[in-house]
């Protein structure tokens, strides 16, 4: 390396220069040759090798593999200097210096090897012309050096330029440093406040729902409470009674604002508008329930079309001023007490007009006056409306199309009383009773379905208000005496229970329709009726004892009487018409019972109690006949007609809307049955 500089401009700074690639293959040649290798073919090939070995790198080179030999170092300079004091040479002249040399190095494997190849003339004269070729070599790489100086020297400026513009760079790089660390600070700064901004703005969110809320909630607008007291009730004035109705609630169970100046200012003021709305409230409501007094106005259309649609002023009642809601109830339970009445009492009084009356003595089984030809009735074959075969006859003891009574309970309505009037129909007691107490059903129904709708209460309340509804109406059906003289009360069950009559079958149809109103109201899960409907069956069951038993005393007297027994006998081997009437009240009152009435078992015991009755009358009866067999015959005539109209009775099944038939021939085993069969094999016998 050499350093080299510059004629002009600046101090120049030392530059290495790097010996040309040919300069320092030529010098290491000439040392190859002064060292004399032993094989020249050997050392081209290896020297070949390398060549191409160190091309395919950076530059040519010489592997001379001299080991320690490093001659192109400065480490041995001192050792050089004491070599040529011992030879007494100068260290610097060419054959001196060649002579040091050769000692220092004389232990390396290569320079022993040349030694002992060539003599010491050659290889002295080798030394002078590989050293001349080295210096001629030198003076070429100095001459090249120079020729190439200018371009050094602008190699220089460029580099000098390219330091001053590095340095500027360096200085621009260093103030941009600068600034990138006072942005990051900036940017820290900036993180810093941006999270305590959002801490900030957290806490505002959370004190704006908390407050907001409550301000929002607490605050009353004026327009509000201009609606409020100006405005007249209507379903957009509900919508105004709302948001008192939040605003009350929420000042009420929030207990901030108890404890806050503006719950202190503002309660006074909700107090004042919750009274003006439940003053005008009460007014609507107190209005329109007056209308229901109004004659000729249909009640349930004012209920659903007006009251229902209205029904949110008693909600607003119930929970702000529920002492105004006792008194819209006592107002509506007022009203609709009289109505009620007056219709149910109405309505009974037109049902009355409606009834068959027929005289005491002829509903008796044995009638106290007439012989045999009395007695003996029409009777038509028909159909009736569930399809079962029957007949029809004028007397009280045949079902016939009587059981169509028991059709469609839950479902048919009551009679249209002025249009039965018109037509001049009279009915029987049955229908009557089933017609008043329908009435009495679907109105209870449907006034306990809009009070608890209405007023917004549990089963309970609504169970309670009705009867409070209801009760001059049921007073009416079980007490007052207004119907036709002696017949009894409205209540067309109350006219049979009090006035004496002795209907059985109509009797026991009644038990059957009373227990399947039971039925119906439980479906319809309203139990307002449930005692009054309990205390029906209580009063018809001793008026059925009462009237069998009238029956049973007077076929018991006319068997004991021998005036009666002639009265009643008749020279006839037929089955005789008592034991017809017989037949066919036990038939009715077994068909009539079905599962409903069965449980209580005293009508079948009743059945029975008549049945020996009719059996002792029967016997005295046979006995007025001369002849045995005809005696025989008589009786084995009526024992069958007994047994034959057993087995054509239908027993009324459990109704579901529909009468239903079960088993033809369901009564054919029945203890009555069985009793007048081995009657009837007895007579065969006796008569055989």
């Amino acid at each position: 390396r050499t350093a080299i500089r510059g004629c002009a401009g600046p101090p120049a700074r030392p530059i290495v220069v790097v010996m040309t690639a040919a300069a320092e293959a030529a010098r290491e040649m000439a040392l190859a040759e002064l060292l004399g290798e032993v094989d020249r073919g050997a050392s081209d090939t290896r020297v070949s090798s390398e060549n191409g070995h160190r091309n395919a790198h950076a530059g040519p080179s010489f592997d001379l593999r001299l080991g320690a030999l490093a001659i192109t170092t400065n480490s041995g300079d001192a050792d050089e200097a004491a070599f040529a004091r011992v030879l007494g040479v100068g260290a610097g002249d060419d054959e001196g210096g060649l002579d040091v040399q050769l000692v220092k190095y004389a232990d390396h494997d290569v320079v022993r090897n040349v030694m002992r190849a060539c003599g010491s003339a050659d290889l002295h004269e080798k030394a002078r012309v590989v050293t001349a070729r080295l210096k001629a070599v030198e003076l070429e790489s100095i001459q090249e050096y120079v020729a190439e100086s200018a371009n050094l020297t602008q190699l220089h400026d460029q580099i000098n330029v390219c330091d001053t513009v590095l340095g500027s760079m360096e200085l621009l790089l260093k103030e941009f440093k600068d600034d990138l660390g006072k942005i990051g600070g900036e940017i820290k700064d900036l993180q810093t406040q941006s999270n305590g901004m959002s801490v900030k703005l957290s806490n505002r969110k959370l004190a704006n729902a908390i407050l907001g809320d409550f301000v929002r909630e607490i605050s009353v607008d004026e327009t509000l409470i201009k609606h409020i007291v100006e405005d007249q009730v209507s379903e957009e004035y509900m919508k105004h009674m709302v948001k008192v109705d939040r605003k009350l609630r929420f000042v009420k169970n929030d207990p901030r604002v108890a404890a806050s100046a503006a719950g202190a200012e503002i309660l006074p003021e909700l107090a004042r508008l919750r009274a003006k709305a439940a003053t005008k409230a009460r007014d609507f409501l107190l209005t329109k329930l007056h209308t229901l007094r109004q004659p000729k106005t249909n009640v349930q259309v004012i209920q659903q079309n007006v009251l229902l649609k209205y029904k949110y002023l008693v909600c607003f009642l119930k929970t702000h001023v529920p002492e105004v809601l006792v008194e819209i109830k006592q107002s509506y339970a007022e009203t609709m007490s009289s109505l009620l009445k007056f219709a149910v009492a109405g309505h009974a009084r037109s049902l009355a007009e409606l009834a068959v009356g027929v005289g005491v003595k002829n509903e008796m089984l044995v009638p106290e006056e007439g012989g045999y030809d009395v007695l003996v009735t029409k009777r038509t074959p028909i159909s009736s409306s569930s399809g079962l075969a029957t007949t029809s006859s004028s007397s009280p003891f045949v079902l016939g199309r009587r059981a169509d009574v028991l059709d469609a309970l839950e479902t048919s309505p009551p009679l249209v009383t002025h249009i039965a009037q018109s037509s001049g129909t009279k009915l029987r007691h049955e229908k009557l009773f089933r017609s008043a107490h329908k009435l009495l059903m679907d109105t209870m129904t449907f006034e306990f379905l809009f009070c608890r709708e209405f007023f917004a209460g549990d089963a309970g309340d609504a169970e309670r208000l009705c009867l409070d509804m209801f009760t001059p109406a049921l007073r009416v059906m079980e007490t007052e005496n207004t119907l036709v003289s002696g017949l009894g009360s409205v209540s067309v069950a109350q006219d049979l229970i009090r006035g004496g009559g002795h209907d059985v079958v109509a009797l026991v149809l009644m038990l059957r329709i009373n227990a399947e109103h039971q039925s119906i109201m439980r479906r319809r899960n309203v139990p307002c009726l449930d005692r009054h409907l309990h205390g029906v069956e209580l009063a018809l069951w001793p008026k059925l004892k009462h009237a069998f038993d009238a029956h049973v005393a007077s076929v018991t007297r006319a068997a004991r009487d021998p005036a009666s027994v002639t009265r009643l006998w008749k020279d006839d081997v037929r089955a005789h018409p008592i034991v017809v009437r017989f037949a066919d009240l036990a038939s009715a009152m077994l068909s009539a019972t079905g599962d409903a009435l069965s449980e209580f078992g005293q009508i079948e015991l009743d059945v029975e109690r008549l049945r020996d009755a009719i059996a002792a009358l029967i016997e005295k009866l046979a006995a007025k006949f001369v002849d045995p067999k005809r005696a025989a015959l008589f009786t084995g005539n009526c024992a069958d007609k007994v047994c034959a109209t057993l087995t054509e009775a239908v027993v009324i099944g459990p109704l579901d809307g529909q009468t239903a038939a079960v088993g033809g021939n369901s009564l054919k085993g029945c203890p009555t049955y069985r009793f007048f069969d081995a009657i009837r094999d007895k007579a065969k016998r006796n008569g055989a």
